[in-house]
C-alpha cells in the first residue's frame, strides 16, 4: 500500500522536531546570515512569460540579468558566523529521507521467504545515492552522522498525530549496514530491520544515542568557516571518487562555482550543491547553551 504523505511532508516535520535538540536545517541558517531564502537563475522565456498578464503577454520578453550578491554580503556572512555570539557549529546531522510502502499482503516476496510474517514496511535503496552517502559517511565520522530516516507509518493521519513524537515513531539505519542491498524492511520504529536481498537481522541506528554521542565530541575548528570550508572539501571529494550522473551534475556546477572570488561563497554552493543533487537533508548541530545564542525559527 502506496504512503499517503511526501517525503517533504515528512522532512519538515521532522526537521522541526531536531530543532528542539539544536540540530537546524543549514537553511534557516544562511537565511539569517545572508538575508537570502532562496534565488533562481534562468534565461527561458517560457519561465518570465509566466509573469505577464494581459497585452503584455504578446511583446517579446527577455530574461531578467538578476545581480550577484557582493563581496560585502559575503564579508559581513563571514564576520556574522565567526562571531563569538554566534552559535558554534559543532556536528552535522545528513539525512536521506524516505517514506515506506506498507505491505500486508501474502504474496509478496518478504512473506513468500518468511522474512515477515505480519505487516511491515518496506523502501528500495538507490545503488548510485546508496554509493555516495557511504563515502560521505566514512568522510564524515566520526563528527556527522548520515542515516536514513522512514516512519513506520502511512497514513497521513499519523503524521499529524506523531508531530513531536516522529523520532520515536521512525526507524533509522546507517549507509554502511545497507552495504549489498536493495531494499531495507522493517516492521516497527527504532533501529531494527532486515536488509534485502540476502536478508540478514540488524540493529541499525539509535538516533537518540548517535546524538548524545555528536553532542560529547569537541569540535575541531575555531571557527564555523573552518567548519564549513573542511564540509566542502570532504563533499567534493566523495563526488570526485564517483562516475555516475550525480558526479556529472555535480561537476558542471562546480566548475561554474570555481569563478567565484569568496571562499565562503565558493564552498557553500559545493556544499548546498552536493546535497541538493542528493535529496539529502544537511542539518547542523549549534551550540546554543549560552543565553546570547541566537534561535532560528
Amino acid at each position: 500500500m502506496k504512503c499517503e504523505f511526501e517525503e517533504k511532508q515528512y522532512e519538515e516535520l521532522l526537521n522541526h522536531e531536531l530543532a528542539g535538540k539544536s540540530f537546524f536545517p543549514v537553511g534557516q541558517v544562511l537565511e539569517y546570515t545572508l538575508g537570502i531564502d532562496a534565488a533562481l537563475f534562468t534565461i527561458d522565456r517560457k519561465f518570465w512569460r509566466l509573469w505577464q498578464s494581459g497585452w503584455k503577454s504578446f511583446f517579446p520578453i527577455f530574461w531578467k540579468r538578476g545581480e550577484r550578491p557582493n563581496p560585502n554580503l559575503w564579508n559581513n556572512a563571514k564576520r556574522i558566523l565567526d562571531d563569538r555570539m554566534f552559535p558554534k557549529f559543532k556536528c552535522n546531522l545528513f539525512i536521506q529521507y524516505k517514506v515506506p510502502e506498507y505491505i500486508y499482503r501474502r504474496n509478496s516476496k518478504e512473506f513468500k521467504k518468511k522474512i515477515w510474517m505480519n505487516p511491515y514496511f518496506r523502501y528500495d535503496i538507490e545503488q548510485n545515492q546508496w554509493d555516495i552517502l557511504n563515502r560521505l559517511e566514512q568522510k564524515v565520522a566520526p563528527n556527522a552522522l548520515v542515516i536514513y530516516a522512514c516512519p513506520a507509518f502511512h497514513k497521513v493521519d499519523d503524521l499529524w498525530d506523531f508531530r513531536d513524537k516522529l523520532i520515536q515513531k521512525s526507524n533509522f539505519v546507517q549507509p554502511h549496514i545497507l552495504r549489498n542491498h536493495s531494499r531495507y524492511t522493517f516492521a516497527k520504529s527504532g533501529n531494527y530491520g532486515i536488509p534485502c536481498s540476502e536478508p540478514t537481522k540488524i540493529e541499525s541506528t539509535d538516533l537518540f544515542k548517535e546524538i548524545d554521542r555528536l553532542w560529547e565530541r569537541e569540535t575541531e575548528f575555531n571557527t564555523n568557516t573552518e567548519y564549513i570550508y573542511d564540509l566542502a572539501r570532504k563533499t567534493q571529494e566523495v563526488m570526485q571518487d564517483t562516475e555516475n550522473e550525480y558526479n556529472r551534475v555535480f561537476n558542471s556546477i562546480i566548475e561554474y562555482a570555481n569563478s567565484f572570488e569568496q571562499k565562503l561563497e565558493k564552498s557553500l554552493v559545493k556544499i548546498i550543491s552536493f546535497f541538493f543533487i542528493m535529496n539529502t537533508s544537511w542539518n547542523v548541530g549549534l551550540d546554543i547553551e549560552k543565553e546570547e545564542s541566537i534561535i532560528f525559527t
